[in-house]
């Protein structure tokens, strides 16, 4: 709709004071539309001062492509203390995050030469303002067989760049206010979990185990010849029989984060004839189960619903003699990563 003002009548008062008054004040508030007019040829095309600070403020352009265009960034394994997100911009070595108050904060940073803004170090501590390096929230440090979260954090002392820091304090509701108190109302993005140490008891307990997230879902291998892939829930050396129970969850060595929504689960179990047949099952409904002959290691994956209720018991057994068995989470689908941009809003 374009503007389309006229000046119809010339007001003449009793008085020349009075009329002249009534003039000059209709010639502002013309002038004052002309230009509105002068400034755009119609309503679509008003241009705005700014980006919207308030719910009842219009929108720019700039800020609607800036929602539009945007893909939050995957994490990358680089090294058993170093994680990277990735360049998700046309822009070499810049990385953007959209906040859940729609402000966007963009970093470029060639991570080859440098250590903070668009790389996390699990052995450094992060910081807010003027270092501006990426690492574990203030009063956390690396602990061994952990999980970790990590954020996209706002620097407060720039309003143009943001770090990355890890603690273990998961994206789930009850957390929201917590998240809130360390890093600001609208001052963190959450962008995925790291698993720290594989909980073999071995060297790998102190490394981020290697993986490849994409979306919501992550894939755990292995950093280590000598290891295998993700991190073990639980093992025997002896047993007929082997169970997990995933009820109780959190960001210990043998659990699964309360985010997860599925994970995929592998079971090897190595007998010693091969003439042994064993089983996977789930002790109570929704019931799942496997149920083969192995030939002497049998190793085998499958997705299981993480947020089920009643007995969560994965249980394998033998129907032979006693075997060396190991339960592992080789990779999930994290919900909070799911259906949005910034979805734990």
């Amino acid at each position: 709709m374009a503007l389309s003002l006229t000046k119809p009548f010339t007001f003449s008062a009793i008085t020349t004071a009075a009329s002249a008054q009534v003039n000059s004040d209709f010639d502002s508030l013309y002038n004052a539309f002309s230009g509105l007019e002068a400034g755009t040829s119609s309503m679509s095309k008003l241009p705005l001062d700014a980006d919207p600070t308030s719910a009842l403020h219009a929108v720019t352009k700039q800020y609607v492509d800036n929602i539009i265009n945007y893909r939050r960034p995957n994490l990358k394994f680089v090294s058993p203390t170093t994680v990277d997100i990735e360049n998700n911009t046309k822009t070499a070595n810049e990385t953007k995050i959209v906040f859940p108050d729609g402000t966007t904060r963009s970093v470029t940073e060639d991570t080859s030469s440098t250590n903070k803004y668009r790389r996390f170090i699990i052995t450094s501590t992060a910081s807010l303002v003027a270092t501006h390096d990426s690492g574990m929230r203030s009063t956390e440090s690396e602990a061994n067989n952990t999980w970790y979260a990590l954020y996209a954090v706002k620097t407060t002392d720039d309003t143009s760049k943001f770090v990355i820091v890890g603690t273990v304090t998961l994206p789930i509701q009850a957390n929201y206010a917590t998240l809130d108190g360390y890093f600001g109302a609208n001052g963190w993005v959450y962008l995925g979990l790291i698993k720290n140490g594989n909980n073999e008891g071995s060297f790998d307990d102190d490394d981020i185990i290697s993986f490849s997230q994409n979306g919501n879902m992550t894939l755990l291998s292995s950093y280590s010849t000598t290891s295998n892939n993700g991190a073990r829930l639980t093992y025997s050396a002896s047993t007929i029989s082997l169970a997990y129970d995933f009820s109780t969850r959190g960001t210990g060595a043998a659990q699964i984060p309360n985010n997860v929504g599925v994970f995929l689960l592998q079971s090897r179990i190595q007998t010693p004839l091969e003439t042994d047949t064993w089983q996977i099952t789930r002790t109570s409904a929704p019931y799942y189960g496997i149920y083969a002959t192995s030939k002497g290691l049998s190793v085998n994956s499958n997705w299981i619903p993480a947020d089920i209720t009643g007995a969560t018991d994965v249980l394998i057994n033998t129907a032979g003699a006693a075997a060396i068995m190991d339960i592992r989470i080789v990779g999930y689908i994290d919900k909070s990563l799911s259906g949005g941009i910034y979805p734990q809003i």
